[in-house]
């Protein structure tokens, strides 16, 4: 400041005259200097080919956002049990099995809508007789496009990974085909075949992208309008067109075009060469294998150049100009207070409702906000790799063939030598599975393996990963072999601590100490079979696995089925329950039994009853028709309690309808349906109410089927939407008033149900009400 004071005032504007008008000069010489550079031949060639690069990187960075799309789609999709929905006429009728599906084409249509590069997507199961897509919905194969295509490249691909084509996508259904009429506009695309198997879903099949050849184009060819680009095409290595600027030369054999051939045929991946008048430059795409190609007018870059070089001379009188400016503004500035020089910021930069008076606050606030997005980043970088490391310890535990790079990366969350692992099993696992949905199990699983890790105290070191339907897999990593009883001592108080979070108990399976990362398979199927003693054990409990291997004993309790027999022919229950008791005792005392031993025993008896009733009381076809899951529900039992209750209530079941003949029995459909006429506006559970009229809840549902051919919940809605009618009629009520006076939670399940029984919502129904008025 003191130096400023003693230049004199002329020669401080002279500086400052002098400074400003100096930077524009240097910056345009800088400029002209680089033009001309950029201009000549190499350098037209390198820009050519950074920018064919960039088309490269955007277009496959749109193909692989595709690639992403689909595999979180598999990776969400829980496809137990869709191996039994492969013909068309199995949703016909099936609420169930359609709304399975529907959800599938929902989510179909929701990656189309979030990505503007997809023109359409479907799914076919092997040996489906139908198509899930986003564009047709749910339809047979006969109204769908024709496939022969994606099968043929379907029985040529090896492999599980997925494979992009170039086709053209037809509208004519193979129905108009079989008729004649396949006289149908096409369009060209690109389509990305992505294979089911085995290794990664419980289905097979085929999931097909089709990506809009107009859309590649556009985005290869983004600036053709401005530089004066003639085109960039994309190339498969046999010379097959993927994407041309001119679409009649899409999937047409690039060799015949002019220099294609000598391109193709170069070694090299990338280049340039000039032709005549134009520039040619090419570019290999390392992911695909595809051959990108540029074609520029030399003419139209010499133009470029000439209006470059008039627009310097626009630009310098303009720099001139407005460096004089600038230093008249210069000087106003340096001469007013920093107190309006701090105003004029905040109103030019709208800083005045940031809440932040001092600018470097502002800074400060700004960087703080970068390093907390740093921050963030790095910590998803993180749970990236360790989800990465955490397939490939998924990947042991299967057995699946792991690379090196998998090695390593196992290797780094497990420093120790020797390995144990885990499996928990969660029990009463199907009663689990009916009140949880997919979102709130996981989540179970996330807070349990939270909840073993932090049990978890180094040298000792965890890693768990789901492992099969209702188990998890836990590898533990200990310094030495006698680590087990330390392992031991943490899995019970987990188990102690499971109840809190599943809801109900758990039991877990350990394994022997084992020295390697490729016996961790070994490991994981002796921890598995350690888990089904609780057949006979019992479960809420850690078993460690056995340490050597008897050979099963085959056991059938001959006598104890024809007891029950008699017993069931003397409609004696309490003699039978004792049989049940006894013949549980007895599998309990055989040794080394296996559990297919053990449900095969039940499932025998089950096969023998029916045999029996049908022979001695006629045709019982109407019973055991509701008893068809009697054997999925034996197979899903843990332990031999449960399989002897359901046992017991299977033959209570049994009683229960050889008495339906009695004078009590024949008026009690009527009692059933005066019941739901007195309670269906209130929230009753459909067991209370059985146990109310001293019947079993199978026998009521099996009743009201057979009296009115509905559902309980169909009668006791149908009873709600005929007393919400009258109410619309005769009251001043609104919808939410109705809805709750007739049972329902809110105007949602009434306009649904409405919509169900009447084939419109309740609002709808108003509407046409008041209109017949």
């Amino acid at each position: 400041m003191k130096m400023a004071k003693n230049i004199p005032f002329v020669i401080q504007i002279f500086l400052i005259m002098f400074l400003v008008m100096l930077v524009p000069c240097i910056t345009l010489m800088l400029y002209s200097n680089h033009s001309i550079m950029r201009y000549s031949d190499e350098e037209i060639a390198q820009a050519a080919l950074a920018n064919i690069e960039a088309s490269r990187r955007l277009n496959e960075s749109i193909l692989l956002r595709v690639f992403g799309s689909i595999l979180r789609f598999v990776e969400n999709q829980d496809f137990v049990g869709y191996g039994s929905l492969l013909k068309y006429a199995s949703i016909q009728g099936n609420i169930d099995n359609g709304l399975k599906l529907r959800n599938i084409q929902h989510e179909l249509q929701a990656i189309v809508k979030n990505d503007n590069a997809i023109y359409s997507i479907f799914l076919l199961f092997d040996n489906a007789d139908y198509v899930i897509s986003s564009d047709r919905g749910i339809v047979e194969l006969i109204d769908y496009y024709s496939l022969t295509w994606m099968r043929a490249v379907a029985a040529q691909h090896k492999g599980s990974g997925g494979v992009w084509v170039s086709r053209e996508l037809r509208s004519a259904t193979l129905r108009d085909i079989s008729v004649g009429n396949d006289k149908e506009k096409s369009i060209p695309a690109l389509s990305y075949l992505y294979f089911l198997n085995f290794l990664t879903t419980s289905v097979r099949g085929t999931i097909a992208v089709n990506v809009a050849e107009s859309f590649i184009t556009d985005s290869l060819n983004h600036t053709r309008g401005a530089d004066g680009i003639y085109g960039t095409m994309l190339i498969h290595r046999d010379g097959t067109v993927i994407s041309h600027p001119d679409r009649a030369k899409v999937l047409a054999q690039a060799r015949n075009f002019p220099h294609i051939a000598e391109i193709l045929d170069a070694e090299e991946p990338s280049g340039y060469v000039f032709f005549k008048d134009s520039l040619y430059t090419w570019l290999t795409s390392d992911i695909f294998g595809w051959v990108y190609i540029s074609v520029q007018s030399l003419e139209n870059l010499t133009r470029r150049a000439s209006r470059t070089s008039r627009g310097m001379i626009i630009l310098t009188a303009l720099a001139l100009f407005a460096g004089a400016v600038a230093s008249v503004g210069f000087l106003s500035w340096i001469s007013r207070p920093m107190r309006r020089f701090v105003t004029t910021l905040r109103e030019d930069f709208a800083l005045k409702n940031t809440g932040i008076k001092n600018e470097m606050e502002f800074l400060a606030m700004a960087f703080c906000q970068i390093k907390e997005k740093e921050t963030e980043l790095h910590r998803v970088l993180s749970d990236r790799e360790k989800d990465a490391a955490l397939l490939a310890v998924r990947a042991a535990l299967s057995g699946d063939m792991i690379g090196k790079q998998e090695l390593e990366r196992v290797g780094q969350l497990f420093p120790n030598p020797v390995f144990i692992v885990a499996v928990t099993a969660i029990d009463t696992y199907r009663t689990y599975r009916y009140r949880t949905n997919t979102e709130l199990r996981a989540y179970h699983r996330y807070c349990f393996l939270n909840t073993a890790e932090s049990l978890c105290e180094a040298p000792l070191y965890l890693r768990g990963v789901p492992y099969g339907d209702g188990q998890i897999a836990m590898v533990f990593n200990v310094p030495e072999r006698d680590g087990l009883n330390t392992v031991l001592d943490m899995l019970e108080s987990l188990r102690g601590k499971a109840v809190s979070i599943f809801e109900t108990t758990v039991t877990i399976g350990v394994s022997d100490p084992g020295s390697g990362i490729r016996d961790l398979h070994n490991q994981a199927n002796r921890a598995a079979e350690a888990v089904l003693t609780r057949m006979i054990k019992g479960n809420n409990a850690v078993y460690r696995s056995e340490a050597s291997y008897e050979r099963p004993r085959f056991f059938y309790p001959q006598h104890g089925e024809s007891k029950i027999l008699n017993y069931l022919d003397r409609k004696n229950l309490p003699n039978i329950e004792a049989e049940l008791d006894d013949l549980q005792r007895k599998i309990r005392d055989t040794p080394h039994i296996s559990n297919d031993n053990i449900r095969f025993i039940y499932n025998q008896l089950v096969g023998a009853t029916a045999k029996h009733l049908t022979e001695t009381e006629g045709n019982l076809s109407r019973f055991f028709s509701h008893q068809n899951d009697i054997y999925a529900a034996i197979s899903s039992c843990d332990t031999l309690d449960e399989i002897s209750a359901l046992m017991g209530g299977f033959y209570r079941d049994i009683l229960e309808y050889l008495d339906q003949d009695t004078p009590e029995s024949q008026d009690l459909p009527s009692k059933i349906l005066r019941y739901f006429e007195a309670h269906f506006r209130e929230e009753t559970l459909f067991d209370d109410i059985a146990t109310e009229l001293g019947i079993s809840y199978s026998y009521m549902r099996k009743v009201v089927r057979e009296t009115t051919g509905k559902s309980i919940l169909d009668n006791i809605n149908l009873l709600r939407i005929k007393e919400a009618k009258y109410l619309l009629l005769n009251t001043e009520k609104n919808a939410a008033e109705i809805a709750q006076a007739v049972g329902y939670r809110n105007i949602q399940s009434l306009n649904r149900y409405f919509k169900k029984y009447e084939g419109l919502t309740f609002s709808e129904y108003r509407i046409a009400r008041k209109a017949e008025r």
